[in-house]
This record gives C-alpha cells, sequence and structure tokens, in this order.
C-alpha cells in the first residue's frame, strides 16, 4: 500500500442492524462514481457481513 491514499469512514448504527445496513449499502456503492484508479472496500463487521 506504499503511496496509496486512503480515506476511511466510519459509522456507529443507532436503531438498525449490521445486516440491514450491509443490504443498503451494497445496493447503493455500485451507483457511485468513483474516479480511475480508486476503489471502494469494505472492511470489519460489513465484510464479514457480506460474507455469509
Amino acid at each position: 500500500m506504499q503511496g496509496d491514499r486512503v480515506a476511511t469512514v466510519q459509522a456507529e448504527l443507532v436503531g438498525s442492524d449490521v445486516g440491514t445496513v450491509a443490504k443498503l449499502i451494497s445496493q447503493k456503492l455500485p451507483s457511485l462514481s468513483i474516479p480511475n484508479g480508486y476503489k471502494i472496500e469494505t472492511v470489519g463487521d460489513l465484510k464479514k457481513q457480506g460474507e455469509r
């Protein structure tokens, strides 16, 4: 990852569960316009939820 730029987005869930939020995020991500050379990567609980 040398030279990579990283932006971290974190959230604390209030009034919802990880499964519901993971589903909503997976529905929204494809519609985002991401510049060439960039990528979106999910990690932590959200990634674990997606692997189930």
